[in-house]
């Protein structure tokens, strides 16, 4: 005779239930696992609305992608109640720069320069987040990572209160390395730039030091650059990270003044992060 049969029906009643609540409890955590692995399966596949996870915890899980943020939160075992707020996307960017500059409208130089919306967003954010939060553009503006063309740098350089530009790539064309212009392109990497034309920093009085969606790490040169500037010279950073890190040194004597989502950039990377030294 099995165990079983010598229990009480009272006692029989209560292994059962007992049994029963195991069995749900672990098809209840059966089933959490397979929506985590739902989620994160549908983040390596690439799904374009789920761009990342953090790891996977009591606290509430973060979706985001372009014009929209879900959180998943776990109200149980086996069960979550998902958030989704929409994000407004503007075009105060583009707008603002076509109205500073229609003469460009239709013009090759708009397409070699600016072949899209994305592009135009990017460059005019790094400027609009200095100059309309009252943060000061220094008497040189160094843009890092600039690509083919001193796109960003261009938009600095159409404000006359800014006396020089340098942009600054390895891809950079050389066609926009002209001497004594207000705007130069330079192809080099920042860190080759620092070491052969350094000297050009050796007077700034205040840098501006711009970084939209820059490849080049700019912990790694940043100590570098405040070598070169003189001891009372005062530095501004404004990055728009992408896939590299923004960040500076501890030891930097930078102060993070802002970080926010910019919703008039057109890209999905749209933090803009600025430090200053003053």
């Amino acid at each position: 005779m099995s165990a079983f049969n010598e229990l009480t029906v009272e006692d029989r009643a209560l292994l059962r239930a007992s049994r029963s609540e195991r069995k749900a409890e672990k098809r209840a955590i059966k089933a959490e696992r397979t929506t985590k692995q739902k989620i994160t399966t549908m983040k390596r596949d690439g799904n374009p609305y789920l761009l990342y996870v953090q790891q996977w915890s009591e606290e509430p899980t973060i979706l985001r992608n372009a014009v929209s943020q879900t959180t998943i939160e776990r109200t149980g075992i086996g069960e979550w109640k998902f958030t989704t707020e929409l994000q407004q996307v503007n075009t105060y960017h583009v707008d603002w720069f076509w109205r500073r500059h229609r003469e460009l409208i239709g013009s090759d130089l708009a397409l070699e320069f600016f072949p899209n919306s994305k592009e135009i967003s990017e460059s005019v954010a790094a400027y609009r987040q200095l100059v309309s939060n009252n943060y000061a553009i220094g008497d040189i503006v160094l843009v890092v990572g600039d690509g083919t063309r001193p796109r960003t740098g261009s938009i600095f350089a159409s404000d006359s209160s800014h006396p020089q530009v340098y942009s600054v790539d390895p891809l950079m064309y050389l066609q926009y390395n002209k001497p004594g212009e207000k705007l130069m392109g330079f192809q080099a990497t920042i860190e080759d730039w620092l070491l052969e034309e350094g000297v050009r920093l050796t007077n700034c009085q205040h840098l501006t030091l711009v970084a939209v969606h820059s490849h080049a790490v700019l912990h790694e040169y940043l100590p570098t650059l405040q070598a070169l500037l003189p001891p009372n010279c005062k530095l501004t950073i404004v990055a728009i990270p992408c896939c590299m890190p923004q960040e500076v040194p501890a030891d930097s004597k930078l102060v993070l003044r802002r970080e926010v989502v910019d919703w008039g950039i057109l890209s999905q990377k749209r933090t803009v992060k600025v430090w200053t030294s003053y």
